[in-house]
């Protein structure tokens, strides 16, 4: 005979109920959510629901303990957002500030994190200094010794031609390069 009571490798204790529509191929159910179904008195549905231990403590299933949420509460209770007078706060994962979630982070169009980890003002503030970025990494001009064609080079690069057909057009020795070419 199999044991009525067994503790799950991430720690929670499982009851042995066969009977039990949700119960897994052993027969087995997790305790909390028997502890939820008992006050609630009808079945969670494991698509949809969880039972959440308030304390984060997998084996403290007394119903004070347990509350009943939709599975995306679940997720943002364990991602560290809070709900403050029926409003949902977070951090920032750039400027640590806790803000409420509306107005203050923009939201994805799919997904499953249904809104981005930076706040608005971060995102902005990375956005300027990528042009910033931008902007000295087109620090030199480069005026093609064959055509004459203005080049933006970025830092490091060393060619001299707008294109590999200007290039090409030296290399094969059809353009002799001299003091009179084009932008020399």
């Amino acid at each position: 005979m199999r044991a009525a009571t067994i503790l799950h490798s991430k720690g929670y204790i499982l009851l042995r109920k066969p009977e039990h529509p949700y119960a897994n191929c052993a027969g087995f159910v997790p305790e909390h959510r028997i502890v939820m179904e008992a006050i609630i008195g009808r079945y969670i549905n494991p698509e949809i629901e969880v039972a959440h231990h308030n304390d984060h403590n997998v084996k403290n299933n007394n119903p004070e303990n347990l509350t009943l949420l939709s599975k995306k509460e679940h997720r943002r209770i364990h991602n560290g957002w809070e709900k403050i007078n029926g409003e949902w706060w977070k951090s920032c994962s750039r400027c640590g500030a806790f803000l409420p979630v509306e107005g203050n982070f923009y939201q994805r169009r799919n997904g499953h994190n249904e809104y981005v980890s930076q706040c608005k003002v971060c995102i902005r503030e990375i956005g300027c200094i990528r042009r910033r970025n931008h902007e000295v990494i087109k620090d030199r001009i480069v005026i093609c010794p064959v055509c004459g064609k203005v080049k933006y080079t970025r830092r490091g690069e060393k060619s001299i031609y707008c294109s590999i057909k200007c290039h090409w057009v030296v290399r094969k020795g059809a353009l002799k390069l001299s003091v009179n070419a084009p932008g020399v």
